[in-house]
This record gives C-alpha cells, sequence and structure tokens, in this order.
C-alpha cells in the first residue's frame, strides 16, 4: 500500500480500550424450558399482627403445595422494592419481581367532582411515589363501553400522567399505538411542563369535569331497570380484566377510583324502602316486595363472587379507593343518584375483600389510601418452583402457601393458568403480552434477534438512526411450509429516565411461496429507522409471528453522538448483497426522511450480523467512520487496524487484508472496503476489533463486534 491509496492496512494487536458507537450486542441467552414443564414464580407478602411486613424469613420456611402437592423451591428472593439490588435480574423470577399498578377510574359508578379531584392524587402517585422499578397502566369504565385501556403496563410517568389527566373522556379521537404504550402519538415528545401548560391544564379540568357530568346526567337517565345490567357489564369488565392480566407475569395492584354500586345489589333493601318491604312481609302482601331489592341479588352476588376469586388465580388485587368524600357537592337533577353513591361503600368493599385488596372508605384525600397501599407491598418474597404441565390449555391450579412461623399472615395468588395457546387469547391479553415483553427484561423468545444501531447524519444534517433487525430462520413456523405468514414488528426508544421518545410498528404478510427460500438460506431483516437526539437512548423491538405467537425480543443499547468534529467509528460491517435477502423498512413515527449509510458511492449492501468467517474465504468488510467537518487533504492517510481476539482476551493472526475501494461521500463519511481471508484461525467464536488512526489529530478510534470463524 502507499500515500496514495490514503489508507494504510495493518495487522495488530490493539492495546486501546474500545469506546465503540452503536455497537452490535452479542444475542443475549434466554432461558428455554421443556414446554411440559412451567416455571412458576408467586410474590409472597407475610406480615404480622399488626399489619408490618415482615423480613428475614428464609426459603425453607415456605411450604407450597400445587393442587395438593408439595413443591420444591428452586428460586428464592427476599425483595425490597426500595433496595434495587434485591430485585432479581436474570432468572425466572425477574419478571414477576417488578410492581405493578392499574388505575381504573370508573366514569359511571362516581361522583364527577370527586372523580376529578382523585386524578390529582393519582398523578403525585405516578410522579413522585412510584419506585423506579414500578410499571404502571391507566384504564377506564363506563357502563356504556365496559373497560377500556388507556395506556398499558410502562416506565413512561409522563405518558401515565397524561392519560390520568385526560381519562379519554375529551381524547375521543386520540392515536394511541398498537400496543398502547403511549397515551396519544400525535403528542410525541411531551416536553417539560410550562405556566402555559398549566394554564391550558386548568382549562382541560374544566372542561373535563363537565364532560363527566354530561355523561353522569344521562347515566342518572336511565331507567332505574337498567341499573343491574349496568353493575353486570362493570361486573363483566372484572371478569374480561382478569382473563387478559393471565398473560401478564407477577401481581396487578389495581387501584379502583369509584363510589360504588348501590349495596342493596348485594344486602337488600335499605332505610324507608327496607321498612316499607318489611311491612309488606308481615302483613302479607308479597307481591308488593321485590325479592331482589328486599334480600339482595342473589345472582349479582354470586358473579361478583366467583369473578373476584378468578381475579385473585390471576394475581390480581383491587384495591378500592372510595372518592365520593371528594364531591363538590351534589348537582341539580342528580340528588337521587348522588345518594345512591354514598351506599356503595359495601359495594367497594366487598370487591376489595374478595381480591384480597384494601378498602380506602369515604375520605378527602385519597393519596391517604394510595399511600397505605405503597406500604403493604413495598416487601414480599418471591417463591419460584418447576411444576409440570397437563396439557390442559387454561387449566386452573390450586395454588396453596405457607409460612412454618406462628402469628404471621399470607398473602398470595389462589392458583395460575396453565398457558393458553395462542389463537385463543383475547386480544387484550395478546396487547399486554406484546407489551410486556418491552417493559421487562429477562422474558423469554422463540426467535432469535440480532440488532445493530448505526448513528447517521444524512447530507442535509439531519440525525437519524437507522437499525438492523436479523432473524433467523427459526422465524417461520415448522408446521407452515407455504402460504401466508403475518408477521408484526414493534420498536420503541426510550430516554435514560425510561420515557418514550420514538416508536415504530410494521404489520407485514409474509408470501412464504417466495420468500420462504431465501428466508431459510440467509434469514430475515428489518431496517427500522429513529429520528432521536444525541445521547443516550434504550431501543427495545419485539417481532412476533401471527399463526402460533411465537415471538422474539431484542434490546440495544446505543449513543447517539452530536457528530462534531470528533472522529467516529462504526464496528465492521459485512456486506451482503440486499438482493438475497427479504428486508422489510420501517420508519419511526418521527422520521420523515429516511436515509440509511449502508452504500458505498453508487453501490448498495446490506450487513449482515450472523456473518461467519471461514479460513480461506474471502469476505468483504466495510469500515465506516464519520470524519465530520473537518477537511482532509488528497495525501491523508487513515491507518486502518484490524485484529481477532478469543474469548480470553488472546490475540490470535488473524490472515491477509486486502484493499478493494474508498470514497469520501458528501454525507461526511468515509467507507473503506476490504477482503478479509482469515488464515489457520481455529474454529471458534471471537470479537473482531478494528481502530482506525486519525491523521489530524493523531487519536485512535477503536471498536469491535462478535464474530465466528468456521
Amino acid at each position: 500500500m502507499t500515500k496514495k491509496s490514503c489508507v494504510v492496512v495493518a495487522l495488530a494487536a490493539l492495546g486501546i480500550a474500545p469506546g465503540p458507537v452503536g455497537s452490535q450486542e452479542p444475542e443475549k441467552k434466554t432461558p428455554r424450558f421443556e414446554s411440559r414443564v412451567a416455571v412458576v414464580a408467586v410474590p409472597v407478602y407475610v406480615v404480622d399482627k399488626k399489619g408490618q411486613a415482615v423480613g428475614g424469613l428464609k426459603a425453607e420456611e415456605f411450604e407450597v403445595r400445587d393442587d395438593g402437592k408439595p413443591m420444591t423451591i428452586v428460586g428464592f428472593h427476599e425483595v425490597n422494592v426500595e433496595d434495587p439490588a434485591t430485585l432479581p435480574q436474570s432468572d425466572s423470577a425477574a419478571p414477576v419481581a417488578r410492581r405493578q399498578f392499574l388505575f381504573l377510574f370508573d366514569l359511571s359508578f362516581a361522583d364527577p367532582g370527586g372523580l376529578a379531584r382523585s386524578r390529582s392524587a393519582a398523578i403525585e402517585f405516578v410522579e413522585t411515589k412510584l419506585a423506579p422499578s414500578d410499571l404502571a397502566s391507566v384504564a377506564t369504565f363506563s357502563a356504556s363501553r365496559g373497560v377500556s385501556l388507556l395506556v398499558g403496563f410502562t416506565s413512561d410517568r409522563r405518558q401515565l400522567a397524561t392519560a390520568i389527566q385526560g381519562l379519554g373522556v375529551l381524547d375521543q379521537q386520540r392515536t394511541a399505538d398498537k400496543l398502547n404504550l403511549i397515551y396519544n402519538v400525535e403528542e410525541l415528545p411531551i416536553s417539560t411542563t410550562s405556566d402555559t401548560e398549566l394554564g391550558r391544564r386548568e382549562i382541560k379540568d374544566a372542561a373535563i369535569l363537565e364532560e363527566l357530568r354530561v355523561m353522569q346526567v344521562a347515566y342518572q337517565r336511565s331507567h332505574e331497570s337498567q341499573y343491574r345490567q349496568q353493575v353486570e357489564v362493570l361486573i363483566d369488565g372484572f371478569e374480561q380484566l382478569g382473563k387478559a392480566m393471565r398473560a401478564l407475569q407477577g401481581r396487578v395492584q389495581v387501584l379502583y377510583f369509584s363510589s360504588g354500586f348501590h349495596e342493596s345489589m348485594l344486602t337488600g333493601a335499605l332505610g324507608e324502602e327496607h321498612v316499607r318491604s318489611s311491612t309488606a312481609v308481615i302483613e302479607g302482601r308479597l307481591w308488593e316486595v321485590d325479592s331482589d331489592s328486599y334480600f339482595g341479588d342473589a345472582k349479582i352476588r354470586g358473579y361478583l363472587d366467583q369473578v373476584m376469586k378468578t381475579l385473585a388465580a390471576a394475581d390480581v388485587v383491587v384495591h378500592s379507593l372510595d372518592v365520593t368524600g371528594m364531591s363538590d357537592g351534589p348537582q341539580a337533577g342528580n340528588v337521587s343518584r348522588t345518594q345512591r353513591a354514598t351506599a356503595g361503600t359495601e359495594s367497594l368493599h366487598q370487591i376489595a375483600q374478595l381480591s384480597g385488596g384494601i378498602f380506602v372508605k369515604n375520605v378527602n384525600d385519597v393519596s391517604v389510601g394510595l399511600q397505605e397501599v405503597l406500604n403493604a407491598t413495598r416487601r414480599y418474597y418471591l417463591l419460584v418452583f418447576e411444576a409440570g404441565e397437563t396439557g390442559k390449555p387454561g387449566r386452573l391450579h390450586d395454588l396453596k402457601v405457607k409460612v412454618n412461623r406462628g402469628g404471621l399472615r399470607v398473602s398470595h395468588r389462589t392458583g395460575y393458568y396453565e398457558r393458553e395457546p395462542y389463537a385463543q387469547q383475547t386480544p387484550l391479553a395478546r396487547q399486554l403480552s406484546a407489551s410486556e415483553a418491552l417493559t421487562k427484561g429477562g422474558l423469554p423468545g422463540e426467535i432469535g434477534i440480532q440488532g445493530l444501531a448505526v448513528p447517521y447524519r444524512d447530507p442535509g444534517g439531519e440525525l437519524l438512526l437507522p437499525v438492523v433487525l436479523e432473524m433467523s430462520a427459526d422465524l417461520l413456523p415448522k408446521e407452515v411450509a407455504g402460504g401466508s405468514l403475518p408477521l408484526e414488528i414493534y420498536g420503541y426508544a426510550f430516554d435514560e429516565r425510561g420515557s418514550v421518545e420514538d416508536v415504530v410498528s410494521l404489520n407485514a404478510t409474509l408470501d412464504l411461496s417466495k420468500m420462504g427460500p431465501r428466508i431459510r438460506q440467509h434469514g430475515l431483516q428489518a431496517h427500522v429507522i429513529f429520528t432521536l437526539p444525541p445521547g443516550r437512548h434504550e431501543l427495545r423491538f419485539l417481532v412476533r409471528e401471527g399463526i402460533s405467537g411465537r415471538r422474539g425480543v431484542h434490546w440495544l443499547d446505543v449513543e447517539v453522538p452530536a457528530f462534531g468534529e470528533k472522529l467516529v467509528l462504526y464496528p465492521a460491517l459485512f456486506m451482503a448483497d440486499p438482493q438475497q435477502w427479504v428486508i422489510l423498512p420501517a420508519k419511526s413515527r418521527a422520521t420523515r426522511n429516511p436515509g440509511y449509510p449502508f452504500h458505498v458511492a453508487e453501490e448498495n449492501f446490506t450487513p449482515s450480523l450472523g456473518a461467519r468467517l471461514r479460513n480461506g474465504r474471502s469476505d468483504r468488510v466495510c469500515i465506516l467512520f464519520y470524519t465530520g467537518s473537518r477537511e482532509y487533504g488528497a495525501d491523508a492517510n487513515f491507518e486502518i487496524g484490524a485484529q481477532l481476539f478469543d474469548l480470553e482476551g488472546n490475540a490470535v493472526r488473524l490472515g491477509r487484508l486486502q484493499l478493494l475501494r474508498q470514497a469520501a461521500e458528501s454525507d461526511g463519511f468515509r467507507r473503506i472496503v476490504l477482503n478479509v481471508t482469515p488464515e489457520s484461525v481455529p474454529q471458534g467464536d471471537y470479537t473482531l476489533r478494528v481502530r482506525v488512526k486519525d491523521p489530524a489529530s493523531g487519536q485512535s478510534n477503536v471498536t469491535e463486534r462478535p464474530i465466528h470463524v468456521e
């Protein structure tokens, strides 16, 4: 090589600490269990006679029975949510360890003023009281629409606060993302709250309160005979919620903001109505007595009892918070219904008691009740055991946990359900299961995914973040040889506070008769592109095929540089012919003009993330680096060094490197194409480390990527 080539290719062991940007992560291993073995992790809450959480218990002090059979505890953790070190990180207990709160606002059985005022306490709870590891969700109930999920379980406090603020009342036309992790994608990114925004919030508050009152008036004018039906809709909403929550791992704490339905539905008539009915019974005028009203509705009582037990088996606990005390007084035209609401404490008490939750009676400040829930859930134990499945999807197992120490009370789920086939899951269960994989680490996936993020500054100066996701051939179901395969791809970019910055989703249908052979030979790629500011970001991706529901999950940490004068170097890109691959392009909501750096002059290529080097075979590799605004002369030498290191960190002789071409292009990037030919390298896994020396500053940049040599 000479200076005229502007590149010096060297083979050298590099003694420089790596500092890659947009580096490819080694594929994260996830636990895989036999299909007939269920790994069950159970959160167990233990309190003393005073209701105080008890710590310091050992695994041998617990006894677990599954359908009456004693189980061996194979994993045990004592968790204190205020101490992140106590949260399990890598085993099957990790997804179960995080607390999950569902804010459920009752738009029908609640006083509008009390409901509107309770939002402030809920927002403060979200913004200041939740632990960093906590997840939360927001939903509403109305007699006309049932339970509506506004935001799924997420770490994004801004999305939660926005959903609680609006309750979906004035935002009927809002655009939620497909996994409901964003309340309204049109508002991304959400800026910090200013004084002007606070004024708008007060105006919006007044509009929301008025809309709630309008809804209540329409509800109150309904015929009394419909009241029972509306109560059934509420209980059915809880049942549907419980079925969907089976898809989640870990306990769900439902915070139910309501005034409750009239207790006569459970206990019979009260007050003057009770006196009149009693007199009619004594005098023998039974035809004047409505048995359901006088004695309570046995069907409603039985249905509520059944549904609450089902929730307990799904590890869903309902804490009832009575918002009647926060009312601004009865409004004209609804006095009778307001009086009815004050008689709803029994129903709220029953809902909490039957599900194992806390009932916070009529108070002026529900934040007291919210704090009580926090205190009760701050410490707990995670017990993990392995149980054989019966092969009966959806079958409920009876679960009992005891502590062999006197004077202690134990709270835990009363059962667990065997996994249901994807086809039998409700749409909400599928949605929650997908979003859970994007909010919790450690969940297994059947589809292998590799990812590479390459921050890019296009010729116009716009910052973009292209990401290559590569799925192996195990994406294809074994039982599907031809026909169509529906495929879903979701990607979210989070900032360092856990807030969503950008989102991408893609629904595609693959024609396997045309694409199947290429996928089986090479795999499938998705070229995703985000628009993000400089700084650190966490990217989370979910790929799910729509026949069996098999999925793959990949998380990727990346730093987007400001692209100033410093040289930015990327991991070696193994160049593949894009015509041989099935490639699905997808741009994010924030991306207007997508651009990709995967070209050398007029030649386009796609990076092969699962590429393997083979002794004696030459593979083309692109060394991509950004030279910034600095001008380089024609005789500038960019010294390129490459070396292999084994898993112990020992340098291994690579073989031959040959410069094929180079290009300095208008986007400020230089691209060097090398032929890499390993020679006599033992088969195995290695790290390929690349160094580029900046001739202007004399400083070297180093990146690395995993590679397999065969």
